[in-house]
């Protein structure tokens, strides 16, 4: 289960820490837009360096805005990010599983 909506998480990373602004699960659908689908509802997915069908975005990173997001073909559900609007699309890990990352909520 996601965090309540408006949650910020933490994450460490080497000397510095990447505020995340998470969604509620209400807000899921709508945060896919720009990413999988345009503001009417087509798609944006195909072939890489497209973004990939398999990505859901379930939040950002609060400085920069790049989405965070985790891939649904593996069963870890690993999340990652990427540089928003820079294209091709180029995902950086941030996090090994999913579960890790809403750990980083309790």
């Amino acid at each position: 289960m996601l965090p309540d909506g408006g949650s910020t998480l933490v994450l460490a990373q080497d000397d510095d820490e990447l505020e995340i602004e998470v969604f509620s699960p209400e807000a899921l659908q709508e945060g896919q837009v720009g990413y999988s689908v345009d503001p009417d509802g087509r798609s944006l997915t195909g072939a890489p360096p497209l973004w990939q069908p398999n990505w859901l975005v379930v939040g950002y990173e609060t400085l920069l805005g790049d989405p965070i997001f985790v891939d649904l073909d593996d069963p870890e559900l690993p999340v990652m990010t990427a540089m928003h609007d820079v294209h091709p699309w180029d995902p950086t890990p941030l996090l090994p599983s999913f579960a890790t990352f809403l750990q980083l909520g309790e």
